[in-house]
């Protein structure tokens, strides 16, 4: 069966955005079921309703690639990945950083970008 896998971008802290990544093959599926939009052009940011959970951004990077940026606290983070996990996803808590930053020049570049995104704060 086709999966897709999905990852914390952001910092596990609350905050005022969290960022899910999903990657693999049923990723544009699992958009229009959480979404109920039947059309993702990729690159076109979009406001969507997740169901009951929150009013959220999302973009289809690629057919196999897409974001999810929705309000940061933490509840409402882990009713979005638990309702994704029941749709069939498959949850990666830590990738390597290449597959997370696939625009980064160099290993290096993906391990900071992706230390970087998960920062609870500017300062850290």
């Amino acid at each position: 069966m086709e999966q897709a896998r999905i990852t914390l971008l952001s910092s596990p802290q609350p905050g005022a955005i969290g960022i899910c990544q999903l990657r693999g093959p049923a990723t544009r599926r699992l958009l229009e079921r959480l979404t109920g939009e039947s059309t993702w052009p990729p690159g076109c940011l979009r406001l969507v309703d997740l169901e009951a959970i929150d009013r959220a951004l999302a973009v289809l990077l690629r057919d196999d690639w897409a974001q999810l940026m929705v309000h940061g606290g933490p509840r409402l983070i882990q009713k979005l990945l638990d309702r994704l996990i029941d749709l069939g996803a498959v949850y990666d808590a830590d990738p390597p950083a290449r597959q997370l930053f696939p625009e980064a020049a160099s290993d290096l570049e993906a391990d900071v970008l992706s230390n970087i995104a998960r920062a609870a704060s500017p300062a850290a």
